[in-house]
């Protein structure tokens, strides 16, 4: 709405000064378009209707109210109209790069997102599995223990059976002994 009062009161000054400055007034409704689609953050639809607005009423006083020369008013219109147009495309780009980067950012938020979700659930993983091996750890070092615990109690009871062997060998070779002495002792006896 103000950037309309400005180009409108640019447009009463183009109806009250006397030609031929009244002819070069155009240069300021341009700097009130330049303002309008680029420096201001007016939606490019709204920026357009009050650009059309300023130049209708640009027209009506150039036409018909200071009845300008025709070859000044296609000189002044040429500069007026085609600058209206350029800071259209200039607004236009700027609010398209303006959504492109917006959707970007957006896009990026989600993947952002679903990268977070993404690394909880390994973490979450992570902290399953880790928790699965260090009981599966303990129960082979368990296991182990029972092992070498079985281990020393089979090598105790060999060496047990080792020496019971030993003594049983050894009672037998005394018991053999005995008897031949025996058998020798009763000859000698019976001679």
């Amino acid at each position: 709405g103000l950037l309309i009062v400005a180009g409108f009161g640019i447009e009463v000054m183009v109806a009250l000064s006397e030609p031929p400055a009244t002819y070069s007034y155009y240069a300021g409704i341009i700097l009130v378009f330049i303002l309008i689609h680029t420096f201001f953050r007016i939606g490019f639809l709204w920026s357009c209707a009050c650009t059309c607005t300023i130049i209708a009423g640009f027209e009506i006083i150039c036409i018909w109210v200071i009845s300008t020369p025709v070859h000044i008013l296609i000189n002044n219109n040429f500069f007026f109209i085609s600058s209206a147009v350029m800071c259209m495309l200039a607004g236009y780009s700027m609010e398209y790069n303006a959504r492109q980067r917006f959707f970007a950012g957006h896009l990026l938020t989600m993947e952002k997102e679903k990268v977070t979700a993404i690394n909880k659930d390994l973490d979450n993983q992570v902290r399953e599995r880790t928790r699965e091996l260090s009981e599966a750890n303990r129960m082979l070092q368990l296991e182990m223990t029972e092992r070498l615990d079985a281990q020393e109690s089979r090598m105790e009871l060999e060496k047990v059976l080792n020496n019971r062997q030993k003594i049983e060998a050894l009672g037998t070779l005394a018991g053999g002994i005995a008897h031949d002495f025996n058998n020798i002792l009763a000859a000698i006896m019976g001679y």
